[in-house]
């Protein structure tokens, strides 16, 4: 549902990070947006995708309806839990985040994810100290290991598997209907809009 009114026009960047979280921390909602919407001309991508990297660790990520500039918080709501390998692709202008985890798991476990956001068009920013949408290493520096695993031309068997021997299968999100709501646990009023920074951050 998230992906309805998107055009048929193709990317032409692919922006990529990776987030490495304790069991217990979850990620405030927040729009993806080009180097954090610094300057004040908010850009969001076209898409946005989480690959996740290991299971059954942290918490779900919630997935909303909710744009920038609305003038009510969202009515509809999905989780997607974490799963190796499952890949959750949508509108990249929604407002979005991380559940925390709940209950226990083994100490050294951690939620590790993938995001790539894919532009129509971004600046590339070829800086020295971490920053926004930065170059892949060109020719002559010596790669990573990230970039060798990630620029590596798999087998067509690994094609069309994913790499682990498994046919991918479509899944749906699990529905929420209520997405915000009081502290005595009644659904926000109609046009009740708080404060960006009273609402959307400090998980």
């Amino acid at each position: 549902e998230l992906l309805e009114d998107k055009d048929d026009s193709i990317p032409h960047y692919a922006e990529v990070w990776a987030h490495h979280r304790p069991h217990c921390s979850g990620h405030q909602l927040h729009f993806d947006s080009d180097n954090e919407g610094c300057g004040g001309d908010v850009k969001h991508p076209t898409i946005s995708s989480i690959l996740y990297l290991t299971d059954d660790c942290g918490g779900p990520s919630l997935l909303t309806d909710q744009i920038l500039g609305d003038d009510e918080l969202a009515r509809n709501g999905w989780l997607t839990h974490s799963q190796k390998n499952r890949i959750v692709v949508f509108d990249g202008s929604v407002l979005h985040g991380v559940i925390p985890g709940r209950g226990y798991v083994e100490k050294g476990r951690n939620r590790v994810t993938l995001m790539v956001a894919l532009w129509n068009d971004i600046r590339i920013r070829d800086c020295e100290n971490p920053c926004a949408a930065r170059p892949l290493p060109n020719s002559g520096e010596e790669k990573p290991v990230w970039y060798n695993e990630m620029t590596r031309e798999g087998t067509n068997e690994n094609k069309n598997t994913g790499g682990n021997g498994y046919f991918p299968e479509k899944m749906q999100p699990e529905r929420i209907e209520c997405v915000f709501g009081t502290s005595d646990g009644k659904q926000i009023k109609k046009g009740q809009m708080p404060h960006y920074d009273k609402v959307f951050q400090g998980f």
